[in-house]
């Protein structure tokens, strides 16, 4: 109880500092459990092996004859678990054969030779990743240099940065980054301009920011890189409390996010030290959660229930600190009375009919085109509803009657732009918001709880 606390629930079993804290925490497990988890961990060990071995082997000689010789001394230890009579415990652990790896057929180069496109070195790239992985890393890695070529053709300033990240013990498809890792850890990148870092996160690492003053070409490989595993004395943690208004008991879940920027010009969060990929779990336990063994640096906690508005909060944890962010409440989510205009193609009002719509502050249907992507959302958090869309302008044009609303007519070509979504609404207050082929009046009725 006391390590899966302490780290991610997925991760458990592979952070026992010693096979004795491994072989107490089987002792626990009762007996089919103990069984099924044993064979786990040994298929976990051969996975490890065989893709340890790999990375070593193209390292340095000197490093890599090191490195292999404390590999096979240490796989002897922690085969042991299910082969080695454990001490003294309530259970024994039951004996079992010993694991033997099935056989994987060698990882062959696909038929048909990888064909480049442009001659530049991102084929190059491309190239030495079909030869060592195969033909599903190169297609991946095929598509992300199309939509990097793209991305920086009428950037001046723009880049194409590529290269290889690795965890030492994790899935390098698991690292959190501006881009997509693929297996092994290829990427490939635009970037807007080399202001700032190219980040890497995952959960029991330190961050890893590259420094990008140094490049001076349009194509630049990046210098293999390395994630450092977190150790006791390097982490911190968060621990507070979440409420719900009005009370009740309901099913609270929370996840950590990493914060750090994007220097991709298609991303619509562009710059924006904002939370990124799919968030570690953190438990909750009647109003208290805690996340445990957590690496310095910058995250968004997001706290969310069903039937209620979702409430984040930005902290920054530091090295042997405890975060305890204030009593976080999360609000019941709010309906929505809308009247509503929609312009034509030319993002003419002139004759458009005006309309009531209904939502739920979360509600994703299409608007204003039911049934289509949403063009505008409606979304609750932290206290307030947000009107958003992507790449669009917003103006608030300040309380109006629904009389004066209905016989509104703007030219948006004529009003001045100085917001970007998301904006937090009023309730009676009048909206523009300028979409790419049309424009969009709407102003909120109603909107209590």
């Amino acid at each position: 109880r006391e390590y899966t606390q302490k780290r991610p629930a997925a991760r458990a079993a592979d952070r026992f500092a010693s096979a004795e804290e491994a072989r107490i925490a089987l002792d626990l497990l009762p007996e089919p459990t103990r069984a099924n988890a044993l064979e786990v961990l040994a298929h976990r060990v051969a996975n490890r092996v065989d893709g340890a071995m790999k990375r070593v082997m193209r390292r340095p000689l000197p490093y890599a004859t090191a490195a292999a010789m404390c590999l096979l001394f240490g796989i002897g230890g922690v085969m042991g678990l299910a082969t080695s009579p454990s001490p003294p415990a309530p259970v024994a652990i039951a004996a079992k054969a010993p694991y033997r790896a099935p056989e994987v057929p060698a990882k062959t180069p696909p038929g048909k030779r990888f064909t480049k496109v442009d001659g530049d070195e991102l084929d190059d790239f491309i190239e030495e990743a079909w030869q060592s992985d195969g033909d599903a890393v190169a297609k991946e890695l095929e598509e992300r240099a199309r939509y990097a070529r793209e991305a920086i053709q009428d950037l001046p300033n723009g880049h194409i940065l590529y290269g290889k990240v690795h965890s030492i013990d994790g899935d390098e498809t698991e690292i959190v980054a501006p881009m997509p890792i693929t297996t092994n850890g290829y990427y490939i990148t635009p970037v807007s301009d080399l202001d700032g870092p190219l980040s890497f996160r995952l959960d029991g690492y330190h961050a890893l920011d590259v420094p990008l003053d140094k490049i001076n070409t349009r194509i630049a490989r990046i210098e293999e890189q390395w994630l450092t595993p977190l150790i006791d004395d390097d982490d911190g943690s968060v621990v507070g409390t979440v409420a719900l208004q009005g009370g009740g008991r309901y099913e609270i879940s929370a996840s950590l996010f990493f914060d750090f920027a994007s220097k991709d010009p298609l991303d619509p969060q562009l710059d924006c030290s904002c939370p990124r990929g799919i968030g570690m779990p953190i438990s909750v336990a009647a109003g208290h959660y805690e996340a445990l063994h957590v690496a310095p640096g910058k995250y968004t906690l997001r706290l969310e229930a069903e039937g209620f508005a979702p409430r984040t909060q930005s902290i920054i944890v530091r090295k042997g600190e405890v975060v305890r962010p204030p009593l976080l409440v999360l609000d019941k989510l709010r309906p929505l009375d809308l009247l509503v205009k929609v312009s034509g193609s030319d993002h003419d009002f002139a004759g458009v009919r005006t309309y009531n719509d209904g939502r739920a502050a979360d509600e994703d249907y299409g608007f204003p085109h039911p049934g289509q992507p949403n063009l505008v959302d409606f979304t609750q958090s932290n206290g307030a509803v947000f009107v958003s869309c992507w790449r669009c302008k917003i103006s608030d044009l300040g309380p109006m009657s629904e009389e004066a609303f209905r016989a509104l007519v703007v030219d948006p070509q004529k009003k001045r732009w100085a917001q970007d979504a998301p904006v937090p609404i009023a309730m009676g207050h009048a909206y523009l918001v300028k979409l790419r082929t049309e424009s969009i009046l709407v102003r909120p009725i109603d909107g209590s709880p």
